[in-house]
């Protein structure tokens, strides 16, 4: 199951990494580069916090506290368990 869902968020990242490109032909280079070598991890998890923290609001806050619970958790969620948790 973790290998699934593994899979799953590696092809999220390098769809939001080829998406995150601003023009057809920069978008085409890393197409190809994610074919060949895969996406910067830590690329893509600096862009992903700075997002979170360019949020306004109470929403950079809580974008924070998801990240830091779903990193300390031992259980593998899906997002019903994720949606009730924060909303509780």
């Amino acid at each position: 199951m973790i290998d699934i869902l593994l899979r799953f968020l590696l092809v999220a990242l390098n769809i939001e990494a080829i998406l995150g490109e601003t023009s057809v032909a920069r978008r085409k280079e890393m197409l190809q580069k994610v074919a060949t070598t895969g996406v910067d991890l830590d690329n893509v998890y600096d862009q992903t916090l700075r997002r979170i923290k360019e949020q306004k609001g109470d929403r950079s806050r809580l974008g924070m506290e998801v990240l830091m619970w779903v990193s300390h958790t031992e259980l593998v969620m899906g997002t019903i368990m994720l949606d009730h948790k924060f909303l509780v």
